[in-house]
């Protein structure tokens, strides 16, 4: 019989290690697949056989991401709790194999799987479902901020220039990497800063929030905003014109062409100091 090549080995070691299954299942998948038995390709000693070596490795794979995901999500852990935490987490590794050779690319879909396998249940506040993945979105979006190419060698355009209205039509607006904005069905800010002092928490009312996260000077910076403030930012990272841009702010804060140009120019120059915006 021919021996497995190198290549071979290793795909089916990975898959031992991460996919799905108990460690017997997934040992016997291995010899099946590679038409041997584990003792013959697993260096065993006196002190350990095959199995259990491939079980330390397994559990070093899962606990190696779960402290990955405990350095990228701390104020959700606080928020669970621990061992609410660690049951997320673990779901989360087991049925996600991590695809990239970056640890920080693995929690990429925490908030997203958070939100997907949220329980249908009416025993508990609807807040206190929605709130993991909410607060997952924001702390990987500070991850992404932090780490992306950033405004700090770059010049701010004139304030003279952007305070005069006409230029606003002629002037193309873009957000840089480094900023990101988020609309969420509650406004968690304060909670968010009550969980990092470790303070009693105040949970929010249900209502729309839109919310901006930038890196100014290699600083994370939280920005409120409003609802057009929101859609232009939208409609920048889209390359819409401000027509544009203002027709799509009309169902949520209604207003004319002209205020939207004068709150535009008192706003920008906000904007560019909090590096949400590029001009061109």
């Amino acid at each position: 019989m021919k021996a497995p090549s190198l290549a071979q080995l290793q795909e089916h070691f990975k898959n031992l290690l991460i996919h799905r299954g108990s460690l017997q299942q997934k040992i016997e998948a291995f010899e099946l697949a590679l038409s041997a038995p584990i003792d013959t390709l697993v260096k065993t000693s006196n002190n350990i056989d095959p199995q259990r070596r491939i079980e330390v490795y397994s559990s070093g794979y899962v606990l190696r991401l779960l402290e990955c995901m405990e350095a990228d999500f701390p104020l959700l852990k606080k928020f669970t709790g621990p061992e609410l935490f660690n049951l997320f987490a673990k779901a989360y590794i087991i049925q996600l194999p991590s695809t990239s050779w970056s640890l920080y690319e693995y929690g990429e879909d925490f908030a997203a799987y958070l939100q997907k396998t949220r329980p249908a249940t009416d025993s508990l506040p609807a807040i206190f479902l929605e709130l993991p993945a909410l607060i997952a979105a924001i702390e990987r979006t500070k991850s992404t901020v932090l780490l992306a190419k950033g405004t700090e060698n770059m010049l701010l355009p004139s304030l003279q220039a952007l305070y005069f209205t006409p230029l606003l039509a002629t002037t193309h607006f873009s957000c840089p990497d480094s900023a990101a904005i988020l609309k969420q069905p509650y406004p968690i800010l304060e909670l968010l800063e009550a969980l990092e002092k470790d303070q009693s928490l105040s949970y929010p009312d249900k209502k729309d929030a839109y919310l901006a996260i930038s890196r100014v000077q290699y600083r994370i910076q939280h920005t409120p905003l409003t609802p057009w403030q929101y859609y232009f930012l939208l409609g920048s990272q889209q390359g819409k014109s401000l027509a544009k841009i203002h027709q799509s702010i009309q169902p949520v804060q209604p207003m004319s062409f002209g205020e939207f140009q004068a709150r535009l120019a008192i706003w920008l120059p906000i904007a560019f100091q909090k590096g949400l915006l590029i001009a061109s």
